[in-house]
């Protein structure tokens, strides 16, 4: 008996359930689609290092197309809509989006860095779902990382074309699905050439004078450079101190400094190589371990490149200290000693002499 209420008890639940669930579907509304005549892509232009980045401006091109669903070839699907304000040089590339950074756009906070690409979506004359890759175009600014990866576009077009629902995959190959990225990256921090001297005989009031020269380095390649950076140097410094910029892979610049004192460049793009060397009184480079005068030079980075993510408290430093050790002269009693001393054992033995001969008169 109790059994039979108990599968009596299931049977009825299992009815209400039926029905409720049957109602829930039956009274669910459909889903309202808005038609989308463009698309927003967010980026984030991030900044590693300390340094300012130029303007700059990114763009996205259509690399691909192809049909997911319909009945069209991948050649009918429509492209999307041509940028307007297109590189004047494509290289026969379909420019569709772009976003402008001003000077210091890159920015280490993402709630600050963020711009957007706008696709404008083109109107179709059939039902499907359709693919689009695009690609951001690799820039040449020296320090800028451009995104590799491509972008997903799919656009479902619905009721009869009228309807054009567009979703965005920025995501790397099994990531998240994301319509926004953080690849773009730029990348600087500052040089500094530092002057010390050490030692009892050290004179800490002369001025030493010194050559750099800035190349690309190798990860930079052909990439774009400032026109120059500017130096900045010591206030109340040597006044031959004239040349105030230098320019990455142009001419050397000369540089005087004395004990306790710097120059620095700043925004230098990470990857740019540096060789500075302290000059003798004929101009030529001092080695490590080397004299210069009465000096002993040590030097600790005299070569090197930049780095901006990760950098340490050495990084991106050079730094020369001249020893000069010596023995104070302290006059008579160490010039003059051994004399004194060989004059008192001659007075000693007068003495001795004089004392000898008054006792043998006495006896």
């Amino acid at each position: 008996m109790k059994l039979k209420k108990f599968f009596a008890g299931v049977l009825a639940a299992a009815m209400m359930l039926t029905v409720g669930a049957t109602a829930a579907f039956a009274t669910a509304p459909a889903t309202t689609y808005q038609d989308q005549s463009e698309v927003k892509i967010y980026k984030h232009y991030g900044l590693e290092g300390n340094g300012t980045s130029p303007e700059e401006t990114f763009y996205l091109v259509q690399a691909d197309k192809k049909v997911l669903t319909g009945d069209i070839k991948d050649s009918d699907i429509p492209d999307l809509t041509a940028l307007t304000n297109a590189p004047a040089s494509t290289d026969g590339r379909h420019y569709v989006a772009s976003v402008k950074f001003g000077e210091g756009g890159a920015k280490a906070n993402d709630a600050e860095n963020v711009g957007e690409f706008v696709v404008k979506l083109p109107t179709y004359d059939h039902v499907g779902k359709f693919e689009y890759t695009l690609q951001e175009v690799a820039g040449n600014t020296a320090g800028v990382t451009y995104r590799l990866d491509t972008i997903k576009l799919v656009v479902s077009v619905i009721n009869d074309g009228a309807i054009r629902v567009a979703g965005v995959h920025t995501e790397n190959e099994g990531g998240e699905k994301s319509s926004s990225f953080s690849d773009n990256k730029y990348a600087a921090n500052t040089l500094t050439v530092s002057k010390y001297v050490s030692g009892n005989m050290g004179d800490k009031k002369t001025y030493f004078q010194f050559e750099l020269s800035l190349e690309p380095g190798t990860a930079n390649g052909r990439k774009n450079f400032a026109e120059n950076y500017t130096i900045t140097y010591p206030t109340n410094g040597s006044d031959k101190n004239t040349t105030n910029t230098i320019v990455v892979g142009g001419a050397s610049v000369k540089f005087w400094l004395k004990s306790g004192e710097s120059i620095s460049i700043a925004n230098l793009p990470e990857g740019v190589e540096w060789t500075v060397s302290e000059l003798d009184a004929d101009g030529k480079a001092v080695a490590n371990g080397a004299t210069n005068g009465v000096y002993t030079v040590s030097v600790d980075g005299a070569n090197g490149s930049i780095v901006a993510a990760g950098a340490s408290e050495t990084s991106n430093k050079a730094s020369f200290t001249n020893t000069h050790e010596g023995t104070p002269d302290m006059g008579v009693i160490l010039d003059n000693a051994p004399y004194i001393a060989l004059l008192a054992i001659v007075a000693i033995g007068g003495v001795a002499l004089m004392l000898n001969k008054r006792r043998r008169d006495e006896e």
